[in-house]
């Protein structure tokens, strides 16, 4: 699959206009055009989480925390984040985020459900009318 592809499908249900202001989702390293065969997914970009998308040829590296979260002066070897983007963009690995736009969109659901959690109500609303937001709060149904 073609990265504007995929890009594209990642966002009819994880649009970034649902992450909260100052969070940084979507591609954040690579290409439009690329070609999509294998996809490493994480929770951050370590270093060791790299190596090992290298290692098994991942086209792209898919995180729930950004890799880039604010403003880069400068992308060289030694810097801790310099040499993660370095690694990726040497091994041709695109990056993409879904951080609090996947929380709205899916994580709270998720917890709640496996959780059995009763009585939801949105911990913190992200949109004007309530229906959207970052968390819930809930009862179990027995006391614990």
């Amino acid at each position: 699959m073609r990265g504007k592809e995929l890009y594209g499908l990642l966002q009819e249900y994880f649009p970034n206009e649902a992450a909260l202001s100052w969070d940084n989702v979507g591609l954040l390293c690579g290409r439009m055009d690329k070609d999509i065969h294998k996809i490493y997914v994480a929770l951050d970009a370590t270093t060791e989480v790299i190596d090992e998308a290298v290692r098994v040829g991942a086209d792209m590296l898919l995180t729930h925390h950004p890799v880039i979260f604010s403003a880069i002066k400068r992308i060289e070897e030694r810097d801790y984040l310099g040499e993660r983007l370095l690694c990726m963009m040497e091994n041709h690995i695109a990056c993409y985020a879904m951080h609090t736009n996947y929380d709205v969109k899916r994580m709270a659901d998720i917890v709640a459900s496996k959780m059995q959690l009763k009585n939801l109500q949105i911990l913190e609303p992200t949109v004007a009318d309530g229906s959207e937001g970052i968390g819930y709060t809930g009862d179990f149904e027995t006391a614990m």
